[in-house]
């Protein structure tokens, strides 16, 4: 029985780590390339050249965290702190373990202080528990907890049926098991949670202000300003504009080219 349950840790665990964020090196060619003459004009405090080759070799590879990472800190260097904010977040999105963009993040954070709604219960929940932990974690939890709760539970009942049939005594509870099965549950609302999020698609802005349309135009009326590092939960997308909502707050427009997608599926 334990050997089957360790078996089962081990395999699950082994599948669950297999998923590595992807290295600089993973990337294509074009992209190590833009990477390392990014890297080369950042030593030699050029900072303006290194973000915009970080930039370009984001295109080549959008989703690696370490080129994120340093295109934040060229961003940084320069004054653009939305682009700055925007790659960490997206780095972060990647790789929740990233220790140093995740400290730099904070840092950013505190020295910036971005404006923000007031968080409701699903941000909240968001900030604090979702983005603390990756997919494949929750995932191998949740799938733990299935298997160890089934093992057990299918087993009392055999056991009970078994009992009742012979007459014997009733086995004992076990409590493990129906403690296994409360967690198996709750790790599956986790889940749901996450695959959730994974699907909203949010945006940092990265220009100083920006008025928030009533429509998709500069025709239309301004409602209130967002200020540089906001991010925004990004709706939909027509033509040039984007309709996008304050975490918790109002919904409105704004210019594409204003923002950097920094979470969940691609906006356009």
């Amino acid at each position: 029985m334990m050997k089957l349950i360790f078996s089962v840790i081990f395999l699950l665990g082994s599948l669950c780590y297999a998923d590595t964020p992807p290295k600089v090196e993973d990337s294509n060619k074009q992209a190590q390339e833009l990477y390392l003459e990014g890297t080369n004009l950042y030593q030699n405090k050029d900072y303006q050249g290194a973000f915009e080759k970080f930039s370009k070799s984001l295109e080549e590879a959008p989703f690696n965290p370490y080129i994120l990472y340093n295109m934040s800190l060229s961003a940084f260097k320069i004054q653009k702190v939305g682009y700055a904010l925007g790659g960490l977040r997206r780095a972060l999105y990647v790789d929740p373990y990233f220790g140093q963009a995740n400290e730099f993040l904070t840092f950013l954070t505190q020295k910036v202080n971005p404006p923000t709604e007031e968080l409701g219960f699903w941000e909240f929940y968001r900030d604090q528990l979702l983005s603390a932990f990756s997919f494949n974690v929750i995932f191998f939890l949740t799938l733990f907890f299935c298997v160890y709760a089934g093992i057990l539970l299918i087993r009392y009942f055999a056991k009970k049926k078994h009992a009742f049939l012979k007459d014997l005594r009733s086995p004992a509870v076990p409590w493990a098991g129906y403690i296994s099965f409360f967690l198996f549950v709750l790790c599956l609302l986790v889940l749901s949670s996450k695959i959730y999020d994974y699907i909203v698609p949010r945006g940092t802005l990265v220009i100083t202000t920006q008025d928030l349309k009533s429509g998709p135009g500069d025709d239309f009326n301004s409602l209130l300003k967002v200020t540089e590092g906001q991010e925004l939960i990004i709706n939909q997308s027509r033509e040039d504009w984007a309709q996008v909502k304050l975490p918790g707050g109002i919904s409105g427009w704004v210019p594409k080219s204003s923002l950097f997608f920094s979470s969940g599926r691609s906006p356009w």
